[in-house]
């Protein structure tokens, strides 16, 4: 998905007069929660990663925790209980401050929670609880909420517990700890945020003079660049658009009428100006590298686009205060001011003629109507309802109330989409809250109810068989109850989880030598707390034991002849075999191989061989084949003739050496040709040419004649004439 949401709040009158009086408006406050088994928290914490959302829910054995969903009942559960038992560690039930800030970053999502139920800390989370950790730095702090992120880096408020003063971290390139940046002068942190650049934008709360900061990750890479503006607004949102930053600020010359007014900046002093003509903007968003904004005017409120030079209003009569981008086009929850409890939706891609109504929509109290979006599904949250859209006004339609069963009054709804076009869907009443799952229709939008029973017995698991590389090890996850139950099976070595290793047993693989195995098992039962048990570790995994065979020795015990070495069959494949060739019990120097060519020095002894075999994993075995008989001494060969040379001496003639009969048959014969004594390089042949390099030499050829069990003898033929050309 390429849609972003977009952060839009509206400042006016009292609003702005509230928020710069606040002493922390970093965070929403959560309402108190009545002893329901069950419930949401606001808006801000549910948080879509594409196929997963992850939400903030409260049951009455975990406590506020994280959970996650897939889009199904099935795919719905606890992704980890981070303060074991029902204390929770996201949120209290006594209304303390509850936004968990989700933030995604470098393949995690971060958010905030309390591992000891009442320190916040700064943790993340890749959707599995093995995968979600506290960032190591975020515990010489108590972290106000996560700004956002910026260049890979998420930055968060937190008060200093050796100071005690507040300011904004941010976290390192690989997410696992985080530094401070910038350290402030009051109780409370900073409530603003834009990235641009891959650096962030913040502005601290302060009392009078605000200013906006701009940093790189570093607190020497951290600095202001809003003179001469008195202060942006504290919890005004600022807004990137095409590389820079918008804002809303006051001018020192304003600063007593309270008149703001939008600013950019490129994260320089310089580089920061007023946008003209734009007193009493109210909120602000981006699309198409344009900022849309509403703007209080004389006249009444007018919607505008600017492209950095020039303005084009896209509507007057009416403000939005809500806004997200999806498929390239801003989806706005806009509002008159003058009918109660109503918004129209409209979206726009920065132009009047691209500015569309799509549906009258209702709206509690007037605020804005939540929006997210999958890949053909935008979800609308009006109120009570559940509306859809594809983008277009035929297509933007009703799906289902949800309002209903509510005790302490009617309920907010807000979704959260998915990139299959499911959706998850918290109704928040004051008191109470629901989630519901959806697939875009009524028929298919139902209410989610968590597991809330105890299983009563779930024993730890136990682990049969020898620790040992290829020796079959079993789990026996014991009698839970009340059954049936299901269980899943997980492996792990030194603690860490073996790859695939989610069957009932496991063979140790080489790569366990010397760690020890256990198993979880994880019991699940519908209508009940699913809970993992461990076993007790195994003794470290021993090296496995190779199937070998006994080599054997085949061919003519004899000098010249050609033994082979047959191993047999080992086991498991692949074995690395290696050979050594023995006579009398002594290695023979550099038989190595498979085969071996009897050699005189060889003569009237006895020949074995030895195999090792190695493999990874493994012990090592070595085998030893039987002796061989004496090899016998040499036999003569009985004709051994003096080879002629037929041909002219000359260059470019052939000479043929005729070697005679040889015996007994058959008897191997080699040649070797010389000129004046020397051997000619590569003339190994029974016929030689002559080249103009032997020109004015005599030529001989030695024939060499060798058989298996007998004396090799050498036949030097008489010379040629010398070689003319």
């Amino acid at each position: 998905m390429s849609e972003r949401l977009t952060a839009s709040r509206r400042i006016v009158g009292a609003v702005v007069a509230a928020a710069v009086a606040m002493a922390t408006i970093f965070v929403g406050a959560a309402p108190a929660r009545a002893d329901s088994s069950y419930g949401i928290t606001p808006y801000s914490n549910l948080h879509s990663t594409g196929n997963t959302v992850l939400f903030a829910a409260h049951t009455a054995t975990y406590g506020m925790e994280l959970w996650k969903t897939d889009g199904t009942a099935a795919g719905t559960g606890l992704v980890k209980d981070i303060t074991p038992g029902a204390s929770g560690s996201m949120c209290s039930n006594n209304g303390d401050q509850c936004d968990v800030g989700f933030t995604d970053a470098g393949g995690y999502t971060y958010f905030v929670a309390a591992s000891d139920g009442t320190r916040k800390e700064l943790w993340r989370t890749n959707g599995t609880a093995a995968g979600t950790t506290r960032v190591s730095g975020s515990t010489t702090s108590v972290v106000y909420g996560i700004l956002g992120a910026a260049g890979g880096l998420v930055y968060f408020g937190a008060t200093d517990t050796t100071t005690g003063k507040s300011g904004v971290w941010a976290t390192n390139a690989a997410g696992t700890s985080a530094t401070k940046v910038y350290e402030g002068a009051y109780g409370s942190s900073s409530s603003s945020f834009a990235s641009a650049g891959g650096r962030a934008y913040f502005t601290p709360w302060a009392p009078t003079n605000a200013k906006m900061y701009v940093s790189d990750g570093t607190a020497a890479g951290t600095h202001t660049i809003s003179d001469p503006i008195t202060g942006p607004i504290p919890g005004a949102d600022p807004v990137e658009v095409a590389g820079k930053v918008y804002f809303l600020a006051i001018t020192h010359e304003e600063e007593a009428s309270h008149v703001y007014n939008l600013w950019v900046t490129d994260g320089t002093t310089a580089g920061t100006s007023m946008v003209p003509d734009s007193k009493n903007a109210l909120t602000m968003a981006g699309v198409n590298g344009k900022l849309v904004y509403s703007q209080s005017t004389d006249t009444g409120t007018v919607t505008y686009a600017w492209d950095g030079s020039t303005k084009e209003t896209l509507g007057a009569g009416w403000y939005f205060n809500g806004s997200y981008l999806w498929k390239g086009r801003l989806y706005l929850a806009t509002s008159d001011g003058n009918v109660p409890k109503q918004q129209i939706i409209r979206s726009t891609d920065g132009t009047a003629a691209g500015t569309i109504d799509l549906a009258t929509v209702p709206t509690r109290y007037g605020g804005p109507s939540p929006f997210s979006g999958g890949t053909n599904v935008l979800y609308i949250g009006a109120a009570t309802q559940l509306w859809k859209s594809n983008g277009t006004a035929a297509g933007t339609v009703f799906v289902k109330d949800l309002g209903s069963g509510f005790v302490n009054g009617a309920p907010e709804v807000v979704a959260a989409a998915l990139t299959n076009d499911r959706a998850l869907v918290a109704s928040q009443g004051y008191l109470e809250g629901k989630v519901f799952l959806t697939d875009g229709t009524s028929a298919g939008t139902a209410e989610y109810a968590p597991a809330v029973l105890p299983l009563t017995a779930t024993p730890a698991p136990k682990i049969t068989g020898t620790a040992k590389v290829g020796i079959r090890l079993s789990a026996s996850a014991g009698t839970w109850a009340p059954a049936p139950v299901s269980f899943a099976y997980r492996w792990y070595a030194d603690g860490v989880a073996i790859p695939s290793a989610s069957a009932p047993f496991y063979t140790p693989m080489p790569p366990q030598v010397g760690k020890k195995i256990t198993v979880k098992v994880t019991g699940t039962k519908a209508g009940y707390v699913t809970v993992t048990k461990t076993s007790l570790a195994t003794l470290p995994v021993k090296p496995g034991t190779l199937i070998s065979a006994v080599p054997k020795i085949t061919g003519t015990v004899a000098l010249g002849g050609i033994l082979t070495a047959s191993p047999g069959g080992w086991a498991p494949a692949p074995v690395t075999l290696r050979y050594q060739w023995y006579a009398n019990g002594t290695a023979i120097s550099g038989a190595t191989a498979s085969t071996y060519k009897v050699a005189s020095a060889q003569i009237g002894k006895k020949l074995l061989v030895a195999v090792t075999g190695t493999k990874t994993g493994y012990t090592t075995v070595l085998k030893t084949s039987a002796t061989t008989i004496t090899v016998p001494a040499a036999k003569k060969l009985t004709a051994t003739p003096v080879p002629k040379i037929t041909g002219t001496a000359k260059v470019g003639r052939v000479l043929t050496a005729v070697t005679g009969t040889w015996s007994p048959a058959t008897v191997g014969l080699k040649y070797q040709w010389y000129a004046a004594g020397v051997a000619v390089s590569g003339a190994t042949n029974s016929t030689f040419t002559p080249t103009a390099a032997v020109v004015g030499k005599k030529l001989t050829v030695k024939v060499t004649g060798s058989k298996v069990g007998y004396a090799p003898v050498a036949k030097m033929s008489a010379a040629t004439a010398a070689v003319v050309k």
